[in-house]
């Protein structure tokens, strides 16, 4: 199963769906796309500008699905803005 951008999958009406989903047709895998993306605050720097990551969306994504039974099937395409070379992008 597909489910788009993984920011969406946080979203408590969203996570309702998924878990009805799960129930009545059951699934193995879900794909989706944007894991480093900077709604889910990865990359981040302190105000001197060291560089820290913050993993805790990833893993309450992560967390929720493996609950559903579900496996997450990774999609590396999108990186937080303060690490890409340029903000143009053929997906948007």
């Amino acid at each position: 199963m597909t489910f788009g951008y993984a920011p969406h999958g946080l979203r408590q009406d969203f996570q309702n769906q998924i878990r009805q989903i799960q129930k009545e047709i059951g699934f193995e895998y879900v794909r989706f796309h944007g894991i480093f993306s900077d709604e889910l605050m990865l990359y981040n720097e302190t105000p001197s500008g060291e560089v820290y990551y913050n993993f805790n969306h990833i893993d309450s994504l992560f967390d929720s699905l493996l609950s559903y039974g579900l496996k997450p099937f990774l999609e590396l395409g999108f990186m937080p803005s303060q690490l890409a070379s340029t903000d143009k992008t053929i997906f948007w």
